[in-house]
C-alpha cells in the first residue's frame, strides 16, 4: 500500500475513530471493545492507526544522542524524524524549519515525555498522545513534535535519581535550543508529563533569560511567542513557579497554564527524597503553589490545576490520560484558554 493510499484511508477513519470515542465516553469496556473492532477493521483494510490525521504533521527531535554537559557556544544537533503514512523518515533540523515555514496554518503543539522510556517506548507514547489530543479537541491542523530525551533508567533508583537530575537541566537548554529556532508563527503549546514538565519549564525559564546551574542561553531572552504550558503530573517542586522558584521566569511570557496532580500518586508523594536537603513536595501531587503570589508577571496568565484522583494510586501517564481534566490539557495546549482566570478542580 502506497503512502497516498494510506492517507486517503486515514481521511475517512480519523473522523470515526474520533467521533466514536467521543459518544462512548460514559461506557469504556463498551467503546474499548468498539475501537478495537474498528481498529482491526481499518488494519486489515490497510489504514494505520499510527497515521497522522489529514492537515496534521508529525515529527520527533531527540536529544538522545547529546552529551549531558552541553557546550553553550556550539549549537546541538539534533537526531530529526518525521512519521508519515504510519512510517518514521530520518529528517534534518533544517527539514523541520522548511516544513513550519512552508505550513503556517500548522499550529505547533510540543509533547514531552517522562522517565524511563527507552525509544522506541517513547516515540510510540507520544503517538498514542497525539490521538487522544485530536480525538479530545476539535482544531485546525497542527505540527505535533515529539521530544525525546534520554530517559532509560540508570541502574538502582538512588543512581538514576541522581543521573536524571543533571540530565535534566541540560535538556531544558537542549529544548531551549531547538524552541528559539523554530520559525513560530502562533503561539507555542506544550504538554509535558512527570519529568518532561521539568523539561518544559526549565526551558522555558531560559528563554525569558534565566539561568540553571551553569545554562543560560547566549544572547539573553529572545522574546517568544506566549506559550500554553499543560502540566502532566509535574514532577518538580510545587514552589517552582513563585517568584524565588527554579522557574521562576517560565510563566513571564505564558498566556496559560494547566496543571493535572494526583493527590493519590504513589511516586510523586514520595518526591521529598528527591531532594533530601529540601524534601519538595511535587506539583504533581499536592498542585503548584499559586504562581501569581509576589510574581510580577510580564502579561496576565490563565492558571487552572485538577486533581486527578478518581484515576486511583497511579503514576502511569496512561492513567493521567483516562482523567476526566485531560480535555483542559489539550485544549490549552491548542490555545483555547485565554480568560485569565485561576481555577481548581477535584
Amino acid at each position: 500500500m502506497t503512502v497516498s493510499t494510506r492517507v486517503t484511508v486515514s481521511a475517512v477513519v480519523w473522523p470515526f475513530l474520533c467521533g466514536l470515542r467521543r459518544a462512548t465516553a460514559g461506557a469504556p469496556q463498551r467503546a474499548v471493545a468498539v475501537v478495537v473492532g474498528l481498529g482491526l477493521a481499518a488494519l486489515l483494510n490497510g489504514a494505520a492507526l499510527g497515521t497522522e490525521r489529514p492537515g496534521d504533521a508529525i515529527w520527533e527531535v531527540s536529544s538522545r544522542g547529546l552529551p549531558d554537559c552541553p557546550n553553550p557556544f556550539t549549537v546541538p544537533t539534533f537526531a530529526v524524524q518525521q512519521h508519515v503514512g504510519g512510517c518514521w523518515w530520518s529528517q534534518s533540523q533544517q527539514g523541520l524549519v522548511e516544513h513550519l515555514m512552508s505550513h503556517p496554518e500548522q499550529r505547533v503543539v510540543i509533547y514531552v515525555h517522562g522517565n524511563w522510556m527507552p525509544h522506541p517506548e517513547a516515540r510510540q507514547r507520544a503517538l498514542t498522545v497525539y490521538r487522544h489530543l485530536v480525538c479530545t479537541v476539535s482544531s485546525g491542523p497542527i505540527c505535533f513534535i515529539a521530544y525525546s530525551w534520554p530517559s532509560e533508567r540508570q541502574g538502582r533508583l538512588a543512581r538514576d535519581v541522581e543521573e536524571k537530575k543533571t540530565r535534566l537541566d541540560a535538556d531544558a537548554f537542549y529544548f531551549a535550543s531547538l524552541i528559539r529556532d523554530l520559525p513560530l508563527v502562533h503561539p507555542i503549546g506544550y504538554i509535558g508529563y512527570s519529568f518532561g514538565a521539568a523539561v518544559v519549564c526549565g526551558a522555558q525559564h531560559l528563554l525569558a533569560g534565566g539561568q540553571l546551574c551553569q545554562y543560560h542561553l547566549p544572547g539573553g531572552p529572545n522574546s517568544p511567542l506566549p506559550a500554553h504550558i499543560s502540566l502532566i503530573a509535574p514532577a518538580f517542586d510545587r514552589q517552582s513557579l513563585t517568584s524565588r522558584g527554579r522557574y521562576r521566569l517560565a510563566i513571564d511570557e505564558g498566556d496559560s497554564l494547566v496543571n493535572v496532580y494526583n493527590s493519590m500518586d504513589p511516586i510523586l508523594k514520595r518526591f521529598r527524597f528527591f531532594d533530601r536537603d529540601s524534601s519538595p513536595i511535587a506539583a504533581g501531587f499536592m498542585g503548584l503553589s499559586e504562581p501569581r503570589i509576589g510574581t510580577p508577571l510580564s502579561v496576565d496568565i490563565t492558571v487552572e490545576q485538577y486533581d486527578c484522583c478518581d484515576i486511583g494510586r497511579t503514576h502511569a501517564e496512561l492513567d493521567y490520560l483516562r482523567c476526566r481534566y485531560m480535555t483542559r490539557v489539550f485544549q490549552n495546549a491548542l490555545g483555547m484558554l485565554q480568560d485569565g482566570s485561576v481555577v481548581g478542580g477535584g
